[in-house]
């Protein structure tokens, strides 16, 4: 006795398969990206930033940033400064973290350092898994972004996570990274200018 599946499983099936197929080739597209740390845009024309990559440490980045209160739109008063220090590397992850015991366990291409009010490092931050990164033509035709998601928790639940865009802009002069600003969602936005943020055909 043989059962046969009607058509319309089969077609499914089919379906099913051909998505499975597309979403592990695009997987392996954006993992290639990553591993060579170079990316053609739609229009054709390519980036590439191995070169940038540094090993070890990495690049060190220690800002001042503004501390806004919750209700910054009602009352535009500042709760004060915080220095935040961001330890990166490109296409990897740091190999050499700057506060091993602190970040125990952690493991990322871009970590956040914060400090107590008395200058000592506090808390690391994860802002994101290397296998989750892909590359992007940044806005207005201005070079190109390499993003990582899924970092730490921001609020010690799995909703509110870090995650960290590195903004590879175009010009002759090299200059960065520079931490450029925290969104409100726990994105933090990191800028490099650099000749290789300039595309190539």
């Amino acid at each position: 006795y043989t059962t046969r599946h009607p058509p319309l499983m089969q077609t499914g099936n089919m379906k099913a398969a051909v998505l499975s197929l597309i979403i592990l080739l695009s997987s392996t597209s954006v993992l290639s990206d990553l591993m060579s740390c170079s990316y053609k845009a739609k229009d054709g024309s390519s980036f590439n930033l191995k070169s940038l990559a540094k090993g070890g440490k990495g690049y060190v980045v220690t800002q001042t940033v503004i501390v806004a209160n919750n209700d910054i739109l009602i009352n535009p008063a500042y709760s004060g400064t915080q220095n935040i220090t961001i330890q990166m590397d490109v296409c990897q992850n740091v190999s050499q973290p700057m506060f091993p015991t602190l970040c125990k366990g952690l493991v990322s291409p871009a970590y956040m350092i914060t400090y107590n009010d008395a200058g000592s490092a506090n808390k690391c931050y994860s802002l994101g898994e290397f296998n989750t990164g892909f590359f992007s033509e940044a806005p207005g035709s201005d070079g190109v972004y390499l993003s990582f998601l899924h970092g730490s928790s921001a609020d010690g639940s799995d909703v509110d996570r870090y995650s960290v865009r590195m903004y590879f802009i175009c010009s002759s002069n090299m200059r960065g990274p520079d931490l450029e600003h925290v969104k409100d969602f726990y994105q933090v936005h990191i800028h490099t200018f650099t000749k290789l943020g300039c595309p190539s055909k």
